[in-house]
């Protein structure tokens, strides 16, 4: 049985995290938890079954203390470089929360510090393990729609995804924490859902960024343009801060032979061809952890391959990085793979 230490008891814990321990509790299990609010540890401890004296308030004394095989980390963005390295050190395979780092030069000093030290590093693309998208996937990759050639994400939001008040909610709006805003954060996930259902590396980007209308020191607004090497586009557009109810979202990939959008009409995915829409029959779970999990659990047992390498998910980061170089030089950049 592997034990996990945990390292940070926020939101993305307690909604997501939880359903990907549940589906690997028969191999591992959270044995220790960290988090500077003790609040949040007797919450998370309460809900996992950690008792309180393997809470800690510093992840450090965790480290010293604990005999660990893995450490989950879901910490704010900027602080992801020292603890995953502190953790890498230690010995310890390494979940870490996205996006690696908030630079591609603290990425690599990540990535080859798990190399060095001979262990697993893997950042969660979760919601690409969602029964919605691993059936639009495999629709793509069937030939379903013909060739990808656009694919459309939007995600608008007001206010963005909160933190749990025991911290600090705001702490996406703060550069100290956040980094840069809607792109690297939520937009994350966008970015690798375009290069999935596009099925074709993206070769070029162009982008604009900026303050339209939140006062915070991190972007609110980032509109994205992709360029795929198979020809295709695809187009992000990302907001925190439009004042309206609920949020705006819009998932879908046109082929040349048809479509596929993301909860149309009522179903989780529509699939049209000939002008005909169908709704194949999908699990429309929200978090994809589970599964996410089980990989990578798997994958230190058992040898198997990680779900996300580190080198994927660098890539994921060097393609927004390059998106953010765009933004403030406003010409294109390329994507040097």
């Amino acid at each position: 049985m592997l034990k996990i230490g945990m390292i940070g008891c926020g939101r993305v814990v307690e909604e997501g995290h939880v359903v990907g321990y549940g589906a690997v509790k028969d191999r591992a299990r959270p044995h220790a938890i960290a988090d500077c609010t003790p609040l949040r540890c007797g919450k998370m401890g309460e809900r996992l079954g950690v008792p309180p004296e393997r809470h800690y308030g510093d992840y450090r004394e965790m480290l010293l203390k604990e005999d660990l095989d893995v450490a989950v980390i879901a910490v704010p963005h900027t602080l992801h470089e020292a603890v995953a390295l502190d953790c890498i050190n230690a010995g310890l395979h390494v979940f870490l929360e996205k996006p690696m780092a908030p630079t591609l030069e603290e990425a690599d000093r990540v990535i080859e510090a798990a190399e060095r030290k001979g262990v697993l590093l893997t950042v969660p693309h979760n919601f690409a393990w969602q029964g919605q998208s691993l059936e639009a996937i495999r629709l793509v990759r069937e030939g379903r729609i013909g060739e990808p050639k656009f694919v459309r994400w939007e995600v608008m939001v007001e206010p963005p995804w909160p933190g749990v008040p025991e911290y600090d909610p705001d702490w996406r709006t703060r550069k100290n924490l956040g980094a840069r805003g809607p792109l690297i954060d939520n937009g994350y996930h966008g970015i690798y859902h375009c290069r999935y259902l596009m099925n074709s590396p993206v070769k070029r980007v162009f982008a604009k960024a900026g303050h339209f209308f939140a006062d915070w020191d991190v972007d609110d607004l980032n509109v994205v343009f992709l360029e795929h090497e198979n020809g295709g586009v695809s187009v992000m557009e990302l907001c925190w801060s439009l004042d309206m109810v609920g949020p705006a979202m819009a998932k879908e990939v046109h082929g040349t032979k048809g479509s596929i959008a993301y909860d149309r009409d009522g179903h989780g995915l529509g699939l049209c061809v000939d002008g005909k829409w169908s709704y194949p029959e999908v699990v429309k779970d929200i978090w994809g952890f589970d599964r996410f999990f089980d990989l990578f659990i798997n994958a230190i047992l058992t040898g198997r391959p990680l779900p996300v390498t580190p080198e994927e998910a660098r890539l994921n980061l060097q393609i927004i990085l390059a998106c953010y170089e765009s933004a403030e030089t406003g010409e294109p950049v390329e994507i040097a793979c």
